[in-house]
């Protein structure tokens, strides 16, 4: 997408948000695609598609969005993590497209991860709760990271990162799409419609 385009839907998201006199809270941050049209018609690009199913096929459902956004001077923060500690699926079948809305810098706090983290098994995680972190439980790897090995993506606005999990991740805007068969909370989905 073009840097205009990304321009144009951060542009709606705060319009949004000045017409509710702030920043999104609680639970607008995540499945936004259920409450904002303009993001549903995101979701459903072409170009994210196509990646998506480059890696899963064209079996897909969008399982979840979710809104990081880190303000200039904010103290926010997302903590080292698997994204699959927490999801609560019964299968790893998903890919997280991450939508870049502004520049992401490592002066402004872009994802970081660990090369080759997503090949590893499911590492223990703990709930801290952490005032700041931007995850909803504020939910930690419980081993040493290796800072050494760290690596920024630094994305223009429009363009997309692609994250299979595991992943260990500290700051993003994302798209979450799932094989439909995938299990959650118990429920069977197929073709998008429960059992």
């Amino acid at each position: 997408m073009s840097e205009a385009e990304a321009a144009a839907l951060r542009g709606r998201l705060e319009a949004f948000e000045q017409r509710t006199g702030g920043p999104l809270k609680g639970d607008m941050h995540h499945k936004s695609h259920l409450l904002f049209a303009w993001l549903a018609e995101l979701v459903r690009r072409r170009s994210i598609l196509d990646a998506v199913e480059d890696l899963h096929g064209p079996e897909l459902l969008c399982w979840t969005t979710n809104f990081f956004i880190k303000e200039a001077g904010d103290p926010a923060f997302v903590s080292w993590h698997q994204d699959r500690a927490y999801w609560g699926l019964s299968k790893p079948d998903v890919v997280t497209a991450w939508v870049a809305f502004t520049a992401e810098t490592e002066a402004n706090g872009a994802m970081e991860y660990v090369p080759q983290s997503h090949k590893l098994d499911q590492i223990p995680h703990r709930d801290t709760f952490a005032k700041h972190n931007l995850l909803t439980r504020g939910q930690e790897v419980t081993v040493e990271v290796d800072h050494s090995r760290r690596r920024v993506i630094t994305l223009r606005p429009g363009e997309m990162s692609l994250h299979p999990p595991p992943r260990w991740g500290r700051v993003g805007v994302g798209v979450m799409r799932a094989k439909p068969t995938n299990r959650f909370g118990g429920v069977q989905q197929l073709g998008g419609k429960p059992l």
